[in-house]
């Protein structure tokens, strides 16, 4: 397993057989006065295991070994690992070999006579910005795959469609869980004219054209009993013209059968309150009558002297 432990140290590593040659590049590449570490290997063989353990921010390669060339190396490096720029290094100038270990991945060729303090930190440097580069567009593209599949969770899980309409009509997306309650299959839908479609999708020619031409981009339409929310957002080419619409359709189909059932429930709260209402007044009135009869004869006693016979009665 390779260490991928971030240093501060530039990691080099040298493929040479020939101890004149790696004194020359070990002292030129410390007269840079970069902060280097350096790994040697005087084999192919031994290359690619030290290779396959580190990693390495450059590699100057030798081509001329006794069993194998630089060539192999390249092919193993090229299918296994990608992390370092490789400077091929030979004491001959051939053009034809040059261009041949380009195609093969190397990202330099010097030849033995070019390799001079100043040249050596000229390309490291290189390699540095090309390191830090190729970084940056790795955390990019990282970057962009997890929000890519974040968005592809929310609308493979979230009762949406993305679509996506070129100025002609031609569909070019059609995406999302609630494309799967239409009749209509989704890879029936991209590459086809949205007029084709009449009133099976979300989006209706006449919306679109709509859009196209004003800034209403909202509408509210219903396919095989399902409600949408649609909204087209323009997208516009250089010239600053629309040249298609990117947009979502909402299924609302639970949202609006739920608002049909409050405003019922909101109606028949009504009725039931004006019943009550009916009631009770009509209560009060079955009920105040008699009161007023007893209230009426209360105080006809009160004001009345009993006689000898009532007293008895009451008693």
């Amino acid at each position: 397993m390779k260490n991928t432990t971030k240093m501060d140290k530039i990691q080099i590593q040298i493929i040479e057989d020939n101890d004149q040659d790696i004194s020359l590049l070990v002292n030129s590449i410390k007269k840079t006065g970069l902060d280097v570490e350096i790994a040697i290997s005087k084999t192919i063989k031994e290359a690619i295991e030290i290779s396959s353990t580190r990693n390495f921010d450059c590699i100057f390669l030798d081509y001329y070994f006794p069993e194998q060339n630089g060539l192999d190396f390249l092919k193993y490096y090229s299918t296994n690992n990608t992390g370092a720029s490789i400077i091929m290094v030979t004491s001959e100038e051939d053009i034809h070999l040059a261009i041949e270990c380009m195609k093969m991945g190397a990202s330099d060729f010097l030849s033995k006579s070019q390799i001079t303090p100043a040249s050596l930190s000229k390309s490291l440097r290189y390699i540095l910005k090309l390191k830090e580069a190729r970084n940056t567009a790795a955390e990019a593209t990282s970057a962009l795959l997890e929000s890519e599949l974040k968005i592809k969770n929310i609308v493979a899980k979230s009762p949406i469609l993305l679509f996506h309409i070129n100025i002609d009509g031609t569909i070019t997306l059609f995406k999302g869980k609630a494309a799967h309650c239409l009749s209509v299959k989704p890879d029936k839908v991209t590459g086809q004219n949205l007029k084709n479609f009449g009133n099976t999708l979300p989006m209706r020619m006449e919306d679109f054209k709509l859009a196209c031409e004003t800034n209403q981009c909202n509408y509210k339409t219903e396919v095989d009993g399902h409600f949408f929310d649609v909204n087209y957002i323009p997208i516009y080419n250089q010239q600053e013209e629309i040249n298609g619409m990117m947009g979502v359709a909402i299924d609302i189909t639970s949202f609006t059968k739920n608002e049909e059932v409050l405003l019922n429930q909101l109606v028949t709260k009504e009725e039931s309150s004006k019943i009550k209402e009916q009631f009770l007044a009509n209560m009060s009135h079955e009920i105040r009558t008699p009161i007023h009869g007893i209230i009426s004869l209360t105080q006809f006693v009160l004001n009345t002297a009993p006689t000898e016979e009532q007293k008895t009665t009451l008693i």
